[in-house]
């Protein structure tokens, strides 16, 4: 049996201390949390699994508040064997922190890790005491590999070879290069939604926009090339998209099983494909035309005919990666648009939907004139909703390795003290990190008014 886990963003006290101040700012206004995500990724891993026949459940700690003894309760219950847990760069203490109460359990458990930081660092992964074994890249075919191979009683030696697969063997760390992408995502099925606890994000969503929402996720990879994003290196730079048929069909089915009235379709950008764009929104008007849905975008990506075709067919909001209003800031991150670009199209985007946007504070070379230009264009632009976070280098990303080359960061050994880059231990800009959080929960109290 395959237990798969989706770890908390910050311990259990600290997340629902958090969750509820997300509240509070939802509540007076324009504050957009975005901090309470369902885990599409492994709910889609799963549900491949058990297409496969396999036996595998879900332990969504976030979504249930589950404290450290309901954990150790329901490992002694299921005594999977088999342990899979997701890990960003961002939230890998809590993944290792709950390996270590697996084994402290289950001694003979078989642990996996995967997700963003295993691929980018597998080597620092493998060197957790508690870790038996790594996915570097998508996981669906290797964890299948994995459990034929560990269900026959074969030991690890027997994994070499597998893409994607890095592990301990007689003493040696056996690393592998990411697996092969899979090119075809109608080929696998999509996530089961009723593996985690639908109805909590589901009511979250409805707080949040005033209507039953849930997020989803259409496609996977990203060709832009963000210093700060590491999104490429572990879904790749092309972008692969289910059909749009499959998409709206599983839109209906989240409307049949769940009475689900809004999509947040969290793809890295939405809009690349013009043909597949026009082909979705034919299939949704035809289907679903009372279904509300909103979109992940960037700046020079908006274009007035298809944000009309788009809200000619539901779209009501899109989250745009603003970013920052300092030039040299923009071009640090490897933006391809001026502050004159953003203020143009977010303007004629506005006409059309709700905007929402992100923007982030504290990147190298910023003081607290960049970060104050920051807050500026934001009141500028009059949006919608705001999104703000603090700067913290990725691995797998160029500006990680940038810091690494100058020394300001131990690539194996760096800990950050968040879980969603809402507060920082660490600063990497002109001010101190105090002085950073400081004005980070100034402006969202600004915003929030």
């Amino acid at each position: 049996m395959i237990l798969l886990i989706n770890p908390p963003y910050f311990e259990r006290d600290e997340l629902k201390d958090r969750f509820e101040r997300y509240r509070e700012w939802i509540k007076k206004g324009n504050m957009y949390a975005v901090a309470f995500e369902p885990p599409i990724g492994i709910a889609e891993l799963a549900t491949f699994l058990r297409s496969k026949g396999k036996k595998v459940e879900i332990m969504d700690i976030p979504g249930d508040f589950i404290s450290d003894a309901e954990i150790e309760k329901r490992l002694i219950n299921l005594k999977p064997e088999i342990v899979g847990i997701t890990a960003m760069s961002s939230t890998f203490a809590e993944s290792i922190r709950i390996a270590g109460i697996v084994k402290k359990i289950l001694s003979g458990t078989t642990i996996v890790l995967g997700g963003v930081h295993p691929t980018i660092m597998p080597d620092e992964v493998l060197s957790c005491p508690d870790v038996d074994i790594v996915v570097r890249g998508e996981g669906e075919y290797a964890l299948l590999q994995i459990e034929e191979v560990l269900s026959k009683g074969e030991g690890f030696g027997s994994l070499r070879g597998i893409d994607g697969v890095c592990f301990s063997n007689e003493g040696k760390r056996i690393l592998s290069e990411k697996s092969h992408l899979i090119d075809n995502l109608d080929d696998i099925p999509f996530p089961d939604y009723s593996l985690f606890p639908v109805e909590t994000y589901i009511k979250y969503n409805e707080e949040l926009r005033s209507i039953r929402g849930i997020s989803m996720i259409a496609g996977r990879g990203c060709p832009y090339n963000c210093s700060f994003c590491a999104v490429r290196n572990t879904m790749g730079t092309i972008d692969r998209r289910r059909s749009p048929k499959k998409v709206v069909d599983k839109m209906e089915e989240l409307v049949s099983r769940f009475g689900v009235e809004g999509i947040w379709f969290k793809d890295s950008t939405f809009n690349l494909d013009s043909g597949w764009l026009r082909e979705f929104c034919s299939e949704i008007k035809k289907r679903l035309p009372e279904m509300k849905w909103q979109i992940n975008t960037r700046v020079d990506l908006l274009k007035e005919d298809e944000l009309m075709m788009m809200k000619d067919a539901g779209l009501v909001q899109i989250d745009v990666g603003i970013e920052s209003g300092v030039p040299e800031t923009l071009r640090l991150m490897g933006k391809r648009y001026s502050i004159q670009e953003v203020i143009q199209n977010i303007a004629m985007a506005r006409k059309y939907v709700r905007v929402a946007g992100f923007f982030m504070i504290g990147l190298p070379g910023e003081g607290e004139k960049e970060i104050d230009m920051t807050f500026s264009l934001a009141k500028r632009l009059d949006l919608d909703k705001y999104s703000f976070s603090i700067f913290l280098p990725l691995p797998g990303t160029k500006l990680f390795d940038d810091l690494a080359n100058e020394n300001k960061i131990n690539k194996k050994d760096f800990r950050y003290g968040t879980g969603h880059f809402t507060r920082t231990n660490v600063s990497f800009c002109n001010m101190s990190a105090e002085d950073l959080n400081r004005k980070y929960f100034m402006i969202n109290d600004f915003f929030a008014k």
